[in-house]
């Protein structure tokens, strides 16, 4: 039997119908994968921009700043002269600050290292652990074994001190961690430094440090 014009108008009509709602849907789909594929590609171009900042800008270790604020010198010295009592050590403690100019904080161990005048070892540096916050400034306490017998044989000595003062220096090198967030890198820092004595006043006239810092993973 066959269905009546109308009838048959209708279904073609429907048939139409349904066939411009897939195309609708096609569309939408493929519009909203298309807004998908740019959303990730964009983010993932920011994420390189962010890492490259990252790689110029936190990471990029500079070495700390150090300030002498003060120190003090324990030192037994021969009445009525400028020279030390045999056998006797000398004890300088120098309160500096340490600024840290990176944007990750760092938390280093404690340090020693041996101290050298006119080319010989003749005692030891020291300097606690701690942690050096993002752009801030710390201070800390150095101290500065010296054992005067040893200082007293070295040829030139006498010379220095009739100039008026003495020069040590000492390498030392300092491991830690730097964190920024949640990323942790270990971090060594190499430090050469000199510290220049007042003998008259028994007090430091100069404190210089020159520092390298290399990032490991």
């Amino acid at each position: 039997m066959e269905k009546p014009p109308e009838q048959v108008q209708q279904q073609l009509a429907a048939a139409a119908v349904d066939i411009d709602e897939e195309k609708a849907k096609a569309a939408l789909r493929k519009r909203y994968l298309l807004r998908c594929c740019s959303c990730a590609g964009a983010s993932l171009f920011f994420l390189c921009i962010f890492t490259v900042a990252l790689a110029f800008t936190v990471f990029r270790a500079r070495a700390p700043e150090f300030r002498l604020n003060g120190s003090t010198v324990k030192l037994d010295l021969i009445n009525g002269t400028g020279l030390p009592r045999p056998g006797s050590n000398a004890t300088i403690l120098a309160d500096v600050s340490v600024k840290n100019r990176n944007f990750a904080s760092f938390r280093h161990r404690s340090s020693a290292a041996p101290i050298y005048y006119r080319g010989a070892a003749i005692g030891e540096a020291r300097a606690p652990p701690g942690n050096l916050p993002a752009r801030r400034t710390e201070r800390m306490n150095v101290t500065v074994d010296v054992i005067m017998d040893r200082v007293v044989a070295l040829p030139g000595f006498g010379s220095d001190v009739e100039s008026g003062s003495v020069t040590m220096s000492w390498c030392a090198r300092v491991g830690g961690k730097a964190k920024f967030l949640i990323v942790k890198k270990h971090v060594t820092m190499k430090m050469n430094c000199t510290v220049t004595v007042d003998v008259a006043k028994m007090a430091i006239l100069e404190y210089k440090c020159k520092q390298k810092i290399k990032l490991f993973n």
